[in-house]
């Protein structure tokens, strides 16, 4: 299997056990983007920000400045951050799961110009309360 193509010029982080690291990343017009990592799997993400999905890049470069990017299954905000940040998209980022919404949060305070609503909630076909366990695993 072969290595991912990482965001140019990163170097792969060591972690222990709830372990936060801090990095940055810059778009191709240099714009800033930081970010709170939690272990391999949240570094993974930023690491691929650029190369895992390039469809979506392309798509919320398609947005006007006027529109607002709805992020449903936000994760830990690779995206909603790119759409606002780098963009200067409005943004809603919805993300269900604690830990990830954890580190949503910390990503947009870190990134105090992102314009993002954060919404630790779910969405669904109709309108009840439920229970929803995911698994608790943490970055790895």
């Amino acid at each position: 299997m072969s290595e991912p193509n990482f965001v140019h010029g990163l170097k792969k982080l060591e972690y222990t056990k709830l372990d936060y690291k801090e990095i940055v990343v810059f778009d191709e017009s240099h714009c800033e983007m930081r970010f709170v990592l939690l272990g391999s799997t949240s570094e993974f993400r930023v690491r691929t920000l650029y190369t895992k999905e390039p469809e979506t890049i392309e798509w919320i470069k398609s947005f006007s400045k006027s529109d607002i990017f709805l992020d449903v299954g936000a994760n830990i905000g690779v995206y909603s951050l790119y759409a606002s940040v780098v963009h200067g998209l409005k943004v809603i980022a919805v993300e269900p799961m604690i830990s990830n919404f954890y580190l949503l949060s910390m990503n947009c305070e870190k990134n105090p110009a992102a314009d993002i609503l954060p919404l630790p909630i779910g969405l669904a076909r109709k309108t009840e309360l439920v229970t929803w366990m995911p698994s608790l695993a943490v970055g790895d």
